[in-house]
């Protein structure tokens, strides 16, 4: 997980001015965000596997015709 507070504590430290500090920290937080929000859940990937398992039965048994 993304430490915002650590990241504009650094930023500040550096020498950054704070309100640029803070529009920089909410900016990656967005991105780390976006990035999360993309990723397949478990839930996800069990309704791809029923899926494709599905899939491969029904093939299986055309094939077999």
């Amino acid at each position: 997980m993304f430490d915002t507070h650590a990241f504009y504590v650094e930023l500040v430290e550096s020498g950054l001015a704070e309100k640029t500090a803070e529009a920089l920290t909410k900016a990656v937080a967005k991105i780390e965000l976006a990035k999360l929000e993309e990723l397949a859940t478990k839930r996800d990937l069990k309704e791809m596997d029923t899926s494709l398992q599905l899939k491969i039965e029904q093939t299986k048994s055309e094939l077999q015709r």
